[in-house]
């Protein structure tokens, strides 16, 4: 009678046993970098399903228990913090932070320990961010109108104000024109370009637009791409 009662009380505990006690758990590694190389140590890491929450270690690798379809989201002081939606992948997850603009920011990655040489990330924080930081950005035309009052964009076409004066017929272009990195092309390749790999924009018009000879008349936009 004791072992029927007990096969039952064994029965309904498993039964009764919670669904999330019975899935398994999944273990995520991967790797935290900046500037494609350098490590990123004592970065954040956070599993919004599972709720673990762990840091990198001396060469940015870090491992965490979460769900198969689970968001982390990494984050170091100084950097722009990053969310990646895994897809049941469990392992081998390569994660890029970008540097924050800004020296203080330069300054917060170092101070708090997230570079193991602060000399050599200084100088290719330098290298890499040179200008100004346009990923915050849509676009290039939103570049242009944000950060240069004298630039419209009419269907596409970027127009420098102040330079229509310059034509010499009513029906012909007042556009103006597109270098990219030494080359000229037109404006749709401006849909193409990433604004975070964007390391300059500059406008050039009047005396300066001669050297692009009658094609520079409208003036022009030229834009560096970091390398």
């Amino acid at each position: 009678m004791k072992s029927i009662l007990l096969s039952i009380t064994v029965i309904i505990s498993v039964i009764f046993i919670p669904v999330e006690s019975l899935a398994q758990s999944n273990v995520t590694n991967g790797l935290v970098i900046t500037f494609d190389t350098i490590p990123v140590i004592n970065a954040n890491i956070k599993a919004k399903g599972s709720k673990q929450e762990v840091i990198t270690d001396s060469n940015g690798r870090f491992e965490i228990e979460c769900e198969s379809d689970d968001v982390l989201t990494v984050s170091a002081n100084g950097f722009n913090s990053e969310k990646v939606k895994l897809d049941g992948e469990s392992g081998n997850l390569k994660i890029n932070l970008k540097l924050k603009s800004g020296d203080k920011n330069l300054k917060a990655a170092i101070d708090n320990g997230h570079v193991s040489n602060a000399e050599s990330f200084s100088a290719i924080a330098s290298k890499n961010s040179s200008g100004e930081d346009y990923s915050q950005y849509a676009n290039i035309y939103e570049i242009l109108q944000g950060k240069f009052p004298g630039v419209q964009i009419i269907n596409g076409e970027i127009i420098i104000r102040g330079m229509s004066s310059m034509q010499m017929e009513p029906n012909t272009p007042n556009s103006a024109l597109i270098v990219v990195d030494g080359v000229i092309n037109n404006s749709s390749i401006l849909n193409t370009l990433p604004t975070s790999e964007v390391e300059s924009i500059k406008i050039v018009k009047d005396g300066g637009s001669a050297l692009y000879g009658s094609r520079g008349g409208n003036g022009v936009v030229v834009i560096k791409m970091k390398k």
